[in-house]
C-alpha cells in the first residue's frame, strides 16, 4: 500500500454502548476515506476488562480495513491462526495442473477456478488431491468425446 502511496490508521473512542473503531484510508494525493464500526466489549472466555477492550480494538481494526479495502474472507474466523502464509505448488506442478485443466470441461475449469483460482495459488498439501481430481475430470471429457460437457 505505502508504494502506491496509501496509509491506514486507527482512532478507538469508548462509548457507553461500546467501543467505537474508525480506519482512516489516506493517499499521498490528499484522499481520505473513512469507516466506522460500533463494537460491544468483547467479554468471551475469561477475559478481563482490559483484555475485553483490547480484543474489541483489535477486531474492529482487522475488520474496519477489511471493509474499506473491500477484502472478503471465507471461513470461520480463527483469530489469525492460519495468518501464515500456505506453501503453494512449485512452478512445474503449476504447469502440470495447468495442463490437465485444458483437457477438462467448462464446468470443470469454473469449479476449479472458484475452489482455487490459479493453479499457481494451489496449495502444496493439495497438490495429490487437486491432481488425482483434474486427472479424473480430463480423462471424463476425453470419454465424452469434447471438453465442453462435464
Amino acid at each position: 500500500m505505502q508504494r502506491y502511496g496509501f496509509a491506514i490508521s486507527f482512532k478507538v473512542e469508548h462509548h457507553q454502548g461500546g467501543i467505537n473503531v474508525t480506519g482512516i484510508l489516506m493517499h499521498r494525493a490528499g484522499h481520505r476515506e473513512q469507516t466506522t464500526m460500533l463494537l460491544p466489549s468483547d467479554t468471551s472466555g475469561s477475559k478481563n476488562a482490559v483484555q475485553a477492550v483490547a480484543s474489541s480494538v483489535s477486531y474492529g481494526k482487522r475488520y474496519v480495513m477489511c471493509a474499506m479495502l473491500n477484502i472478503t474472507t471465507r471461513g470461520e474466523d480463527d483469530d489469525g491462526y492460519a495468518a501464515a502464509p500456505t506453501a503453494t505448488v512449485t512452478a512445474p506442478q503449476a504447469a502440470q495442473l495447468r495442463a490437465l485443466l485444458e483437457k477438462c470441461s467448462d464446468r470443470a475449469k469454473a469449479a476449479f477456478e472458484s475452489m482455487h483460482g490459479t493453479p499457481e495459488s494451489v496449495a502444496k498439501a493439495e497438490f495429490d488431491k487437486v491432481l488425482a481430481a483434474l486427472t479424473k475430470s480430463a480423462n471424463k471429457a476425453k470419454e465424452s468425446g469434447n471438453a465442453d460437457n462435464p
